[in-house]
Order: structure tokens, then sequence, then C-alpha cells
């Protein structure tokens, strides 16, 4: 009896764990605000969990809360800027809370059933190659259904760079752009995947990262590619319970015919595609990046970081921070000086140097950690989580890989 009770624990767990993640990919947003509803089946998860989460956790997630209260209280007090700037520190509190819990929420599960994300991930980026080619080819259209996963109202179609470039259900391209990164890091580097398999996740990958028409998502891009072949032995095995099914063969031809048909349609349409109002903004995009001396996107972030340096010191920071400092445009300065320096080191402790013991964490830990430099990628709450299962998934101790389906 008490077998059966734990049969049906085990199933339950599975499956709301398929759920969060679900929940983190593919589900809207909850009263088109930064709320999901995995926020409550998680909290339901912190509440009744009786083991796997450490001490340390529970104290990093207590501290972080916390002082992150003082620092919008702080801020509140000293009521130098308007409303919507407190807010938005409030909104990020809430997703560092919710992404610590989701972090460790994926360590405990996966190390807990040996879960394989490999599919999911797959899937991940199938969906995201067919709405990249309804980008392409009926922009108009996407831009109409983009709000309805986004918690952002879309403009005129290629009216702005900013509110118009392809961002999959995300809020913003440079984010999506890592976050496909991160996955092709996280596939390419597995050894389960054949080489066949992790070329078409790279061509796939490169499709959607060039379609952001991000310039950091390119150097993203390269650095994952980089290491990945600069350095032997792709990942160290580990033990993975599950059924072998026919979903990677099926994805892995959607994701082969979606190229082929790529390809052909831009040589056989290559004068009209050239023409295309997508084609010319972002040609138009990276020709200002690259020759002309006037436009200098990375110049201008130091410019931001500069004058964000320059104007507050930091040593003011090292308890609490100031919710009423805006955006930085650098997840670092964002956090020190919205929540303090010991907020800071508890996020840089937990997220980046949690396990470096195999290459794939270390990969991916290098494009969370350039991300977080270039953008304040933490507010965003899709974005953030999902990183968050990339990285949590990463952090896991890797033994011996036995596929159950083999062995007798």
């Amino acid at each position: 009896m008490e077998y059966l009770i734990g049969q049906d624990n085990s199933r339950r767990e599975i499956k709301m764990f398929y759920f969060t993640l679900l929940d983190i990919m593919f589900f809207p947003y909850l009263f088109h605000l930064p709320i999901k509803l995995s926020m409550l089946t998680l909290l339901y998860w912190l509440i009744k969990r009786k083991n796997g989460s450490s001490t340390e956790f529970n104290l990093t997630l207590l501290l972080t809360m916390i002082l992150g209260a003082i620092s919008v209280c702080f801020g509140l007090w000293k009521g130098q800027t308007d409303n919507t700037v407190i807010f938005s520190n409030i909104q990020t509190l809430v997703i560092v809370l919710y992404g610590y819990v989701v972090y460790e929420y994926a360590k405990v599960i996966l190390k807990k059933y040996g879960i394989d994300l490999t599919d999911m991930f797959l899937i991940y980026l199938m969906i995201a190659s067919a709405f990249m080619l309804l980008y392409w080819f009926l922009p108009s259209l996407f831009f109409e259904i983009r709000p309805f996963w986004t918690l952002q109202e879309s403009g005129e179609v290629f009216g702005s760079y900013g509110g118009n470039r392809f961002t999959f259900l995300v809020s913003e391209p440079n984010n999506f752009a890592a976050l496909v990164v991160g996955m092709m890091a996280f596939l390419v580097n597995d050894d389960r995947l054949e080489g066949k398999e992790k070329f078409i996740v790279i061509v796939l990958s490169a499709c959607l990262v060039i379609t952001t028409a991000s310039n950091s998502g390119m150097v993203y891009f390269v650095i994952a590619l980089f290491f990945t072949f600069i350095t032997k032995n792709s990942l160290d095995k580990v033990i993975v319970k599950r059924n072998k099914s026919n979903f990677r063969k099926l994805f892995m031809n959607f994701a082969l015919l979606c190229v082929v048909v790529s390809i052909i349609t831009i040589v056989v349409n290559i004068n009209a595609v050239l023409q295309m109002d997508l084609i010319q903004s972002a040609t138009t995009r990276y020709k200002l990046y690259v020759n002309d001396s006037n436009v200098d996107y990375s110049g201008a972030r130091l410019d931001i970081w500069k004058a964000n340096i320059e104007s507050r010191n930091i040593l003011e920071y090292i308890l609490f921070g100031d919710a009423s400092v805006g955006k930085t445009h650098s997840g670092h300065l964002y956090v020190i000086y919205g929540f303090g320096c010991v907020v800071y080191g508890l996020l840089i402790k937990n997220l980046l140097l949690d396990n470096l013991r195999n290459k794939r964490a270390v990969i991916i830990r290098i494009i969370f950690f350039a991300v977080f430099t270039m953008n304040t990628f933490i507010v965003d709450l899709r974005s953030f989580t999902l990183f968050a299962v990339l990285l949590g998934a990463t952090s896991l101790k890797i033994t011996n890989y036995i596929d159950l389906n083999t062995t007798k």
C-alpha cells in the first residue's frame, strides 16, 4: 500500500514538473501582469516539501526577500522617482525569488527522477521555428497574436527596431536570442544526440538568432560554438530514466523540412526576399552597426554604465539597495543598485558558481553571464525563469549514463 502511494506521489510530482515547465515556456501571463500559474504550484511545493532543498537555499530565499523588501521601502521613503520605477523593482524582486525557486525546483526534481529535458528543448525550438516562418512570411499576423504571450502591445509592423523584431513568446529579442543559444549549447553538448541532429540544431538556432537581429545574440552564438568545439568530452555520462520515443525523429524531420523549405523559397524568390521589409530593416540595422561610426551600440551601453557608476557610490549599496533607481542596461548594476551587494552576491553564487563540473554547465553559465551583463535580463520573467531551468539542469552532479531502455 505504501509503495502504491509512493508511486502516485511520484507521478504527481512528475506531472507537476512538466506543467511548470510548460507554463514557463508557453502559457500566457495572467491578467496581463508578470504572474504565472506555476507561481502557485511552486508555492505549494515550497510549503509541502519534506526534503531535497538545502538549508542554504532556504536562507538565500529568506535573505533575498528581506533585503529586497527593505530596498523597496527605502526607495519609497526617498520618493525621488515616480511609482512606475518602484513598481518595476517590486516586480523584479518577485521575479528573482520566483527564479530562485524554479532553479532549486528543477535541481531537486531532475535529480530525484532523472528526467531528460532534451525533447522539451527540441519542442521549444521547433515551435519557435514555426513562429519564425510566420514572422518571415506573415509578419502582420505574427504581431497581431504576439501580445497574447507578452506584456507588450505591438505597434506598427517594422515601425521600430525595438518593438518589432522577432522575440517568439518573450518580451525582448536579445533575451530570446540568449535563450536559443543556451538551449543550443545544452543540446549540442549532449552525447545522446547524433552529429547530424546537432548540426540541424545549430542551423535552426542560427536562423532564430539572425531573425532577432540581435548583435549580442550573434556574439553569444559564436561564444557557445567556440567553447563547444575547442574542448573535448561533450558531456560526462548521466543516468537518465526515459522511454525512447519517436519524438526526436519527428521533430528533427520537421526541423530539416523547415530548413529545406526556407532555403528553397529564399533561393527561388531571392529578389523578392531581398526587398521584404523584414530583410531591409534587419540589413539596415546590421550595416549601421558595422559601418557607421556614429552608431555604436556597445559604446552607448558603456556610456550608460559609466554614468551610473560615476553618479552613485557603490559602497552605499552594500547591505541593501534603492528601488528608486531605474534600469541601468546591465543586470549587475541593476541588482546592485536596486537590491544591494549582498543580494547580488547571492545571485552570482547560487546561479553562476553552483556546480561547474562539466563543460555544458560552464558554457551555459558563460552565456547567462554575458546576457546578464549586456541587458537587464532579470526583469524578463519568462526568459529569466526558463534560463533558471537550464542552469538547474546543468548544475547536477554527473555520474554514469545508463540507457534504461537497452539495459537488460
